[in-house]
């Protein structure tokens, strides 16, 4: 996940409650201009204490070391911390619109 300085995770619920809600673990987060934060119930936490409500315990926060973001270019460095995490990259060569001439077969 990546931010610019906007919340990676808000919630209006309590940190009590947020804590028992859809679980999250082994991701990768990044913010451009700051540290990620999570917004929790109106408060501001940082991933060690979203950790410490029982989330994302793997996750980092790390940069993902892609090839260019501001081109929006996400393809990650060999070194990237993401496939430490167990990332697999895909080819994104064949995803998204194409020309007819480029499409697969209609089904």
């Amino acid at each position: 996940m990546v931010s610019k300085g906007e919340p990676i995770f808000l919630s209006g619920f309590t940190p009590e409650v947020e804590a028992h809600r859809m679980p999250a673990d082994c991701n990768l987060y990044f913010d451009t201009t700051a540290k990620p934060h999570f917004r929790v119930g109106g408060k501001k936490y940082s991933l060690k204490q979203w950790q410490v409500m029982g989330r994302d315990q793997h996750s980092i926060v790390a940069d993902p070391k892609f090839k260019n973001l501001a081109r929006r270019d996400f393809t990650l460095a060999r070194n990237s911390p993401a496939f430490k995490l167990g990332f697999k990259a895909i080819d994104v060569s064949t995803v998204g619109p194409r020309p007819p001439s480029k499409r697969g077969p209609a089904g």
